[in-house]
């Protein structure tokens, strides 16, 4: 089964090896590829399913409160379903209480909880 590929910038369906998106002109060179979406989970002994990550949603300081967020997220979303993915995930750094808020708001929940140690 090939799989459908999107620009991660512009959320466009791309046509095989393309290295720019024709529709918002982003470089597409080194992206998974070129925002494809990958089957998860990557065990054997569980059922695949697609999954969409936003990498970055980011509202202008100025331009926060005319709910230009929901309408990015609803977005995502919609794109989302289309592609016939399961979930939507993304990160959210520790201490970002307002982002935290905001997705939980939007109805997001989480999921897990990841550490590190750094060296």
């Amino acid at each position: 089964m090939e799989q459908r590929r999107i620009c991660p910038y512009c959320m466009q369906e791309l046509e095989a090896g393309e290295e720019q998106c024709p529709h918002c002109g982003r470089e597409l060179a080194g992206r998974n590829p070129a925002g494809s979406l990958p089957e998860q989970p990557f065990s054997t002994n569980m059922v695949s399913f697609k999954s969409l990550f936003i990498d970055d949603l980011c509202v202008d300081k100025q331009a926060r409160g005319q709910h230009i967020g929901e309408s990015l997220f609803e977005y995502v979303k919609q794109q989302a379903k289309e592609l016939g993915c399961y979930e939507v995930t993304l990160n959210v750094w520790t201490g970002n209480t307002s982002a935290e808020h905001f997705y939980e708001k939007m109805g997001m929940k989480t999921k897990e909880r990841q550490m590190e140690y750094i060296l």
